[in-house]
């Protein structure tokens, strides 16, 4: 590919090359040819003699009733090029135009044909300096033009070419005038300022179509006349009509018959590079023809050479982009997604002033004209604001996933985590949101540079909302709802919350949506039905520290007694307290559909604030312990009974034996033992006691040894244990 572009290029150039040589050869014999025939001149001015394109009884410009005033204006214009075209009466403001036109033309006559003699390869100092002015007067002579209906990227481009083609219209009408023209009136004169102030004037010269107008127009200029926008319009169609005739006018101090064709075959604005100018007179009349679309070869040729660089190299740049983009997908890490990300930016950030520098070469310095600078410049705006779309979304996703994945792999502890992810959760949506917002004024921009009128934008605004309204409505109801979850701040990223039936972990709140984890899989809500929800959130702050709500209901043996239920309480409640990972624990019962329940709430101040991991492992771990001590406390009153047949004072003594055996083991504490039921077959004691074992099992093993201990006891003292009797072990 690289070598079939270069292949090319050669080709153009030595193309190039052999016209440029052969025309060198070509023209000079053919101006030979003409100049030795002598026939067709003659035969030219004959022709146009008929058809009065040269002028015996005009009235020369000296003789013009306003010459006078003509020399004074280009006087002043000379010597102190410091002052306002536009003026309070229209024939002042046209007079002052064409003088400071005809300046100009000159200028720019005298210092081309000073290329020669200046010295050096490009312009010296003193030549600068005279172009430098001279730019100054021919500005300020197009700022007498109201240009506002020419579109805002073409402008400046059509304006400099409409100023010259006025001043041509000029040239010819006051060449051509065979009577007096009476462009300053005194007496109108006087009356015109305060005609001005209040109503909208439009004078016209003679009965030509050059008018002036003192109406302010859409581009916002000051009061005063200026060339109405019919005249700057219809400029370029005026001038063809006289342009057969401009090359009979003479060339004078006024009369710049050739400014125009010198301004738009050669490149350069108003003087052409010195190198071109010092280039072979044959050569240059050659590249000054008209070769395709009123454009010069030397126009189409770098222009098509310059375009066709701009394409290869823009393919290739393309290419690479769409390589690295679809490099990306679900596998890639973060890493390596932003610097993707900043690639593709790299890659299509140098072509937004590339473009640029394109179209500012082509318009400006090649000088193309009419409507292929229109064509070409619509076409460049088009693309320069295509590339800076692209690159700003870029940009702002470039720089979002960026700053996401710094703060992510900061090295905080929980808290600043949780913030941390909060943040990274909202970059991206407002870096989206500030690139969708730039990107639309972009467009909006570029609709008025293509000359779109203000309100032509607004009323094609219109189309976007009324699409809005009829086919992205939920879109624009997720959306809104997104922008009150974040504003309301009772949903945020790394809470655990039940939204509607889903319970788990927001992971993300976007634009359109959010993310929550829960323990299968993960759960995309729309926003407009989160807002419409009843949410739970159940993480919590205690003090400076931040946690995951963890709550547990369990079910309470109905056989529990009071006092069981306050052990059970009170057990819980001493385990969850000296659980260092657990905050602001709170332990309680209620009565709730005819059973009672044991209620846990606490904070899990987790180490990962969005996942499951240790939420379900801390979740078993209670349910197990909690479990372990249901039991120890079921078994904290026990039944103990004895034969009818056992004596009084035995009986008495029961309760002391008992509490003799239990102390025995220091992981039991002896509450009470009293005879509280007389059964078909015994005398029953309850024994309430506490145990305080780690485990279930060890409460277990300890109410074995316990069990055989007493049995033992009892069969020495000859107490039975009737039968059958209800015990257990």
């Amino acid at each position: 590919m690289k070598k079939s572009f270069k292949k090319f290029l050669i080709l153009v150039l030595s193309s190039f090359l052999t016209l440029i040589f052969l025309f060198e050869i070509i023209i000079p014999i053919t101006s030979i040819a003409a100049f030795a025939g002598g026939s067709t001149t003659n035969k030219s001015e004959v022709k146009a003699k008929k058809e009065g394109y040269l002028y015996s009884d005009t009235l020369p410009l000296n003789n013009q009733p306003f010459f006078d005033v003509l020399e004074s204006k280009y006087e002043t214009w000379k010597h102190n090029p410091i002052g306002n075209v536009v003026s309070k009466s229209p024939q002042e403001s046209l007079i002052n135009f064409y003088a400071l036109m005809a300046i100009v033309g000159d200028r720019v006559n005298l210092i081309s044909n000073s290329a020669s003699s200046d010295p050096g390869f490009g312009w010296s100092e003193k030549a600068k300096h005279q172009i430098e002015e001279t730019e100054h007067l021919f500005e300020l002579a197009v700022n007498s033009l109201d240009k506002s209906d020419f579109p805002e990227s073409v402008r400046s481009h059509l304006a400099d070419e409409s100023a010259i083609e006025i001043k041509h219209l000029i040239d010819y009408v006051f060449y051509t005038s065979k009577s007096p023209i009476n462009l300053i009136d005194k007496k109108k004169l006087k009356n015109m300022p305060a005609k001005s102030l209040d109503k909208v004037f439009v004078w016209r010269l003679l009965s030509t179509p050059i008018s002036l107008t003192n109406k302010i127009g859409d581009d916002g200029i000051g009061f005063g006349y200026r060339f109405s926008t019919e005249t700057v319009k219809n400029a370029a169609s005026m001038y063809k009509e006289i342009k057969p005739e401009l090359k009979y006018m003479p060339s004078t101090k006024y009369f710049t018959p050739n400014f125009y064709n010198d301004f738009i075959h050669t490149p350069g604005h108003l003087v052409s590079p010195k190198w071109y100018l010092n280039l072979p007179i044959g050569l240059r009349q050659f590249l000054e023809q008209d070769f395709f679309f009123g454009e010069t070869f030397f126009q189409i040729f770098f222009a098509g050479l310059a375009i066709l660089i701009y394409i290869y190299a823009l393919f290739i740049c393309v290419r690479r982009i769409i390589n690295i983009f679809f490099s990306i997908n679900q596998d890639s890490l973060p890493k390596e997604v932003v610097s993707k990300n900043k690639d593709i930016f790299l890659y299509a950030i140098p072509f937004v002033p590339i473009t640029k520098l394109l179209e500012l070469f082509i318009d400006n310095y090649l000088n193309f004209t009419g409507s292929a600078l229109v064509v070409l410049t619509f076409i460049f705006e088009v693309v320069l604001f295509l590339i800076s779309v692209f690159v700003i979304v870029f940009f702002f996703e470039a720089f979002g996933k960026y700053l996401v994945f710094n703060l992510k792999n900061k090295n905080l502890n929980n808290i600043s985590k949780l913030d941390v992810k909060r943040q990274a959760g909202l970059v991206l949506p407002l870096f989206r949101s500030m690139a969708a917002l730039i990107s639309v004024s972009l467009i909006y921009k570029l609709l008025l540079l293509l000359g779109l009128s203000p309100s032509l934008v607004l009323a094609l605004s219109a189309v976007p909302g009324l699409a809005i309204g009829l086919g992205a409505s939920k879109l624009l109801g997720n959306l809104f709802a997104g922008l009150s979850i974040q504003a309301d701040d009772h949903l945020r990223i790394g809470e655990f919350c039940k939204v509607g039936d889903v319970t788990g972990f927001v992971t993300r709140i976007g634009l359109r949506s959010i993310e929550i984890q829960t323990l299968e899989s993960k759960v995309t809500i729309p926003n407009s039905s989160a807002e419409e929800s009843v949410i739970e959130n159940f993480s919590g702050v205690e003090g400076d520290q931040y946690g995951q709500g963890l709550s547990l209901r369990l079910k309470i043996p109905s056989n529990f007694s009071p006092r069981q239920i306050k052990i059970l309480v009170n057990k819980v409640t001493n385990y969850v307290n000296n659980i260092p990972s657990l905050l602001n624990t709170k332990v309680t019962t209620e009565n709730s559909d005819g059973s009672l329940k044991l209620i846990i709430y606490c904070l899990l101040n987790m180490a990962e604030l969005d996942t499951w991991d240790e939420y379900i492992n801390m979740r078993e771990t209670l349910l197990d312990k909690i479990s372990e001590i249901v039991g120890q406390v079921e078994g904290s009153e026990r039944k103990i009974s004895v034969a009818f047949e056992t004596s009084r004072n035995m009986l008495r003594d029961i309760p002391n034996i008992v509490k003799e055996i239990l102390e025995s083991d220091k992981n039991f504490e002896f509450d009470a033992m009293n005879l509280l039921n007389i059964s078909d077959f015994s005398y029953d004691y309850i024994l309430e006691l506490n145990g305080k074992h780690n485990t279930l099992d060890a409460f277990e093993n300890g109410i074995s040894q316990f069990n055989q201990k007493l049995i033992q006891k009892f069969n020495e003292l000859n107490i039975q244990i009737p039968y059958p009797t209800e015990r257990k072990i």
